[in-house]
């Protein structure tokens, strides 16, 4: 596997990742800090998300070298615990800058209601469906994971 020459790995649904590249993986990442930061409006995580949609389906179709081998990198990190601490930190500390302070503070007592009781009964309910429903265990989840996952779904849905 080069970088002229991919390879396809079906099992993962994903290419092939050059040997000794690790570094790459800091190219998409400064790919996906640009891509924020050019699309900070309102809807910047739906714009975000599309941008990264994108550039996968250019990559996949079309051999862009390191930056192919930088999306397969990110594609295939195991284990799945890298998703909780890559993606979480951005996503959460972008909703709390957002947070106008003087309406929250008008609502504070139905938010602290719906952010504890509504969000950890919602988590304690999609734990199963998504270990057994979904049958996440076999693709290496835990309850942790489900847990972690469903906390943070949950969250946005009750408030």
């Amino acid at each position: 596997v080069t970088y002229s020459h991919r390879v396809d790995d079906p099992a993962n649904y994903n290419y092939c990742v050059v040997p000794d590249s690790g570094a790459d993986a800091i190219l998409f990442a400064a790919f996906a800090l640009m891509m924020t930061i050019i699309f900070s409006t309102g809807l910047s995580a739906l714009y975000v998300l599309m941008a990264g949609a994108g550039c996968e389906a250019v990559s996949w179709m079309f051999n862009l070298g390191r930056f192919s081998n930088a999306i397969a990198l990110w594609l295939g990190m195991k284990p799945s615990d890298i998703f909780f601490y890559i993606f979480l930190p951005p996503l959460l500390l972008d909703s709390a800058v957002r947070i106008d302070f003087y309406v929250f503070r008008k609502i504070m007592s139905l938010c602290l209601t719906f952010a504890f009781g509504l969000v950890a009964l919602s988590t304690f309910l999609s734990i199963p469906i998504m270990l057994y429903g979904l049958n996440l265990e076999a693709e290496g989840w835990n309850w942790v994971h489900a847990a972690l996952f469903c906390a943070m779904v949950a969250s946005t849905d009750a408030v």
